[in-house]
């Protein structure tokens, strides 16, 4: 994922001014969604920004002890996350699209409370059924002048995907600001929250708490709309939804602070924290450009071991999420006729790749790779001889030492390891020929 960035939009009820707090990438991109699916797999892709510790089960207290955020401020260590944009390639395969981000917020308010969470949109959400939450779509070309890019285009105002190529495609999802004052969740997620009513909260709903509006944008330059399609299988873009587990430190003190500072409403539009220094001083003062920059996901636990798109193309789209929505599609997205199989979720294995330089030769090395950090594309023409069995030697010692366990292996099968061989591999390699070590 490329960078993101995130806005928190201080407002009148018609969201028309604030400020933005920035990001500098995307977090993660797997198969989680700790609201609809804890601690399980989860139906589709999510792209997730925030807190380092997105991962299958959240808590406020997990979110605001993760080592950090990849937003300008480490003081919102929150988790937002969306079903993205994936690009189907004209051989059938998936690419993921890269990443970038904005958020935005609302006053006077109410701080969420612990635990607070909420989603809008539906991943089934099709033409003839989508739901009426405030989401949107925009897409940015910029006229190229010479070799460098000119002045950007905005095309805004679509409902689903655009259908016009697009160097930037921009998802934004703006979420009830209502609240019952009473629960931090409901069982679909959504109904302890609710739109205004003109400019006023519902009485079902009177407590106002900030308004926010998340802004994924993914870079699709080179790509033909007709080859975007939503990580769930939804051509239209009527399925986009996005979810917000709220993780701000110290119960959002610093965000509190800023809804009482009048400075941070501007009445010329968006504020840019770190562009005005002088303004907005309740929130600027805890920006931080390393920080943010620095942040790297560090969940270690909760990876569903399985490419997604990043490194390399994939056959299909992760889970059961057959193509929907679209002339020639289905209208309402289908079940699988056999349900593909479930990853494994947990300590990220080791994925072990033998290879040999010389077709019909045997195999000359081997590596090693956590599921994290897949190998990058493979070479075809010096793999497509490589034997389909043989057996692997796993020590936790250096040199053959210490605890040993012998794995048949099969071409394509990847090994997760468990007891003493967990993330204490000391050496390891085939019955015959080069053995590598590892510290």
């Amino acid at each position: 994922m490329r960078g993101a960035f995130l806005s928190l939009l201080l407002a009148t009820a018609q969201l028309v001014s604030g400020f933005q707090i920035h990001g500098h990438h995307g977090m993660a991109f797997r198969r989680l969604d700790p609201l609809v699916s804890p601690g399980q797999v989860s139906s589709h892709i999510h792209a997730a920004v925030g807190s380092s510790s997105f991962s299958a089960e959240l808590n406020t207290e997990k979110l605001v002890n993760s080592k950090c955020s990849n937003f300008e401020t480490q003081q919102d260590k929150s988790s937002y996350w969306t079903s993205p944009p994936m690009q189907r390639h004209a051989n059938g395969s998936w690419s993921a699209l890269p990443l970038t981000y904005q958020m935005l917020r609302d006053k006077p308010i109410t701080i969420y409370p612990d635990n607070f969470r909420m989603m809008i949109g539906s991943a089934k959400g099709t033409t003839n059924s989508r739901t009426n939450d405030w989401i949107s779509y925009q897409c940015t070309s910029y006229i190229p002048q010479g070799d460098v890019w000119g002045q950007p285009q905005f095309y805004t105002g679509w409902k689903r995907l655009p259908t016009m190529d697009c160097t930037i495609v921009k998802m934004a999802f703006t979420f009830p600001y209502c609240w019952d004052g009473v629960n931090v969740d409901s069982s679909n997620h959504r109904s302890h929250v609710e739109y205004p009513q003109g400019d006023k909260c519902p009485s079902t709903h009177p407590v106002q708490i900030p308004a926010l509006t998340l802004e994924f944008e993914f870079y699709a330059e080179g790509v033909n709309w007709e080859d975007i399609y939503l990580s769930c299988g939804s051509a239209s873009g009527y399925a986009g939804h996005a979810d917000f587990f709220f993780g701000w430190v110290n119960q959002g003190a610093a965000l509190k602070e800023a809804m009482a500072d009048p400075t941070c409403l501007d009445s010329e539009g968006i504020l840019d924290l770190y562009s005005d220094s002088e303004r907005c001083r309740a929130m600027n003062k805890y920006v931080d450009l390393e920080a943010m920059t620095a942040c790297q996901d560090d969940i270690q636990n909760d990876i569903p071991l399985e490419e997604v798109g990043l490194q390399r193309p994939i056959p299909a789209l992760p889970g059961c999420n057959p193509l929907f929505d679209d002339p020639g599609l289905p209208t309402e997205k289908p079940s699988c006729a056999k349900a593909p199989p479930t990853p494994l979720i947990g300590t990220p294995s080791r994925l072990f790749t033998l290879w040999n330089h010389i077709p019909n030769e045997p195999p000359v090395g081997f590596a090693v790779h956590d599921a994290k950090q897949l190998p990058s594309a493979y070479d075809n023409n010096k793999r497509a001889a490589r034997p389909q069995s043989g057996t692997i030697f796993l020590c936790t010692g250096q040199n053959w030492n210490g605890y040993t366990d012998n794995w048949p292996w099969k071409s394509g099968v990847c090994k997760t390891l468990t007891g003493q061989l967990l993330g204490n591999i000391g050496s390891a390699g085939p019955n015959t020929g080069i053995c590598t070590f590892f510290a």
